[in-house]
C-alpha cells in the first residue's frame, strides 16, 4: 500500500489465507523452504504494511519470504518490492541493535 491508501478486503482476505496455511504458500513460492513464523511488519516511518513476511529455512539457512499480492497490474511493483525490502532490513537491523525481539 502507498502512504494514505487503506487496506482493502482483497488484502485482508489474502493475509487470512496465508495465516491459515503459511507452509502451503511457502511451498508454492519457495519449494523446499520450511515455514518457521510470521513477522508482523509495519514500516513505521513510511506508514506501510507488507502483505506477508515469513521466517523460513531453506536447508539449514534462515531466510525471510516477503509476499505481496496485487489485484491489478502495477508496473512499479519491482521498485516497490525493492524499497519495501530495504526498509524491512533497516527496521530489523534497528530492532536488533536496540535489543528488541525480532518477531
Amino acid at each position: 500500500m502507498w502512504e494514505g491508501e487503506m487496506a482493502t478486503p482483497w488484502d485482508d482476505t489474502l493475509k487470512t489465507l496465508i495465516r491459515t496455511d503459511p507452509q502451503a504458500f511457502v511451498d508454492w513460492i519457495a519449494p523446499g523452504a520450511h515455514f518457521i513464523a510470521e513477522r508482523r511488519c509495519e514500516l513505521k516511518n513510511w506508514k506501510l504494511e507488507v502483505d506477508s513476511l515469513l521466517d523460513v529455512t531453506v536447508g539449514e539457512k534462515p531466510m525471510l519470504l516477503h509476499i505481496e499480492f496485487q489485484s491489478r497490474n502495477d508496473t512499479d511493483m519491482g521498485d516497490r518490492l525493492l524499497r519495501y525490502n530495504v526498509m524491512i532490513k533497516g527496521e530489523l537491523v534497528n530492532k536488533a541493535k536496540s535489543g528488541q525481539v525480532l518477531r
